[in-house]
């Protein structure tokens, strides 16, 4: 009979393949949202923003519950992922129409190798990530809090680009911890793996890019 921590490691191909899914479904969703855009402009309202990230974030939050409940699991991780990619495009729009086309290539880039080095970091160290949880899970909340009053009183370029770094070095973390907990904690399922991994390669991915935006504008 296979140990829990083979039967776990097995979960890694699974876990990826469930995060590049949720890639293309995000992709899926900038693409319609560039259309939906213009055709509804209104929809970029702050209240709407607002409302999608906090949607975002409670499918997020309760995604232990509902990534084990088949379909609708299935429907709520697609959904999320399209959702994720329409709340991009503005990003993505401003970041390409500012600085050129080029400059997503690049980010995108940039995000692959950091998350990379972050994956393999995680899946070979024999150091316990484990204790790394409540610090992690405590710069989320940090963050969110921060986010949240961004919507409120927007900051200015150098505070931008030192929270966007602070994100990239929170959820590459985040990332080794993730790939250590998927590796060897039992009950995981494949959804959330792969959501996990798709979590944190956005933020990374969008944080680069608002750091590359921010820097192009001064």
């Amino acid at each position: 009979m296979n140990s829990p921590a083979i039967v776990q490691r097995s979960l890694i191909p699974t876990a990826f393949g469930v995060f590049g899914i949720a890639l293309a479904l995000s992709g899926v969703g900038v693409y319609f949202s560039i259309d939906i855009i213009n055709a509804f402009p209104q929809i970029l309202s702050q209240g709407s923003i607002l409302a999608l990230y906090g949607l975002l974030l409670v499918m997020a939050w309760t995604a232990h519950s509902w990534s084990t409940m088949k379909p609708i699991g299935y429907v709520i991780f697609a959904l999320y992922a399209l959702l994720t990619g329409f709340l991009i495009t503005p990003l993505l729009f401003m970041a390409s129409s500012t600085l050129g086309p080029a400059v997503i290539g690049k980010a995108l880039f940039a995000a692959t190798c950091a998350f990379g080095a972050s994956a393999i970091i995680g899946y070979t160290t024999d150091y316990d990530l484990s204790t790394w949880g409540g610090i992690l899970m405590t710069g989320v909340i940090g963050l969110i809090a921060i986010s949240f009053l961004g919507f409120f009183f927007p900051w200015g370029g150098a505070f931008e680009i030192g929270i966007a770094s602070f994100t990239i070095l929170l959820f590459t973390a985040f990332t080794a911890y993730d790939i250590q907990l998927i590796k060897r904690q039992p009950g995981i399922s494949g959804l959330m793996a792969g959501l996990m991994l798709f979590i944190n390669f956005i933020n990374i991915f969008t944080s680069i890019l608002r750091i590359m935006l921010a820097m192009g504008r001064d």
